[in-house]
């Protein structure tokens, strides 16, 4: 059962004790080993407490995680790029991605997703996030086809990730994707902002 009261003073500080034990924890040992016992222990709560805010470690996880992402999202300033120099975008883009991934690696296993739900689940959060920033921000409107479209985008961001392929030519990478983008939104103006 959740705490009611997000906004609660209460909730935030124990919510914040909660993930920042978590966070110690991960520094040492992968989360599947992490226990809500040892958790609660480190954050200086009790069990009771830790159910009160998350269902078990994985919805803490998944949490922690969306707070990684909505700051890495946010990190982003220069979102101007993103419709009218994508090559840009891209390369700026992937730099921030591995300044933030390199911080987090200090972390321990913060982010070896421990198993193939949690890294696909994960790949979702991030590009659900970078699709919706993309229709608040840009005259690109928030259909079936362009969130189709952009989560073949964002996915070609994940597979250079993630398959670690930035050791390649990056001139490489950013033309194709640079490409791709201009192929789903550029090629047909009257229809990719509808």
């Amino acid at each position: 059962m959740k705490a009611k009261n997000s906004d609660d003073l209460r909730v935030i500080k124990t919510k914040k004790a909660i993930k920042d034990a978590f966070i110690q924890l991960l520094e040492n040992k992968p989360i599947q080993k992490i226990t809500v016992t040892e958790l609660s222990k480190q954050a200086l709560i009790n069990k009771g407490t830790f159910y009160l805010h998350y269902n078990d470690i994985y919805d803490l996880y998944r949490e922690v995680l969306s707070d990684f992402i909505n700051f890495f999202v946010e990190t982003i300033d220069f979102w101007d790029e993103f419709y009218d120099y994508p090559e840009a975008f891209i390369e700026h883009f992937l730099a921030l991605q591995d300044k933030c991934i390199k911080s987090i690696s200090t972390t321990g296993h913060l982010l070896d997703i421990g198993s193939a739900y949690i890294g696909h689940e994960f790949i979702n959060m991030v590009i659900n996030k970078l699709k919706s920033k993309v229709f608040s921000i840009t005259e690109i409107k928030d259909t079936k086809e362009n969130n189709l479209k952009l989560e073949c985008y964002f996915t070609s961001f994940s597979f250079v990730t993630f398959f670690d392929h930035k050791n390649e030519d990056m001139a490489i990478i950013t033309k194709i994707l640079g490409s791709e983008f201009r192929n789903f939104f550029h090629s047909n103006e009257s229809t990719s902002k509808n």
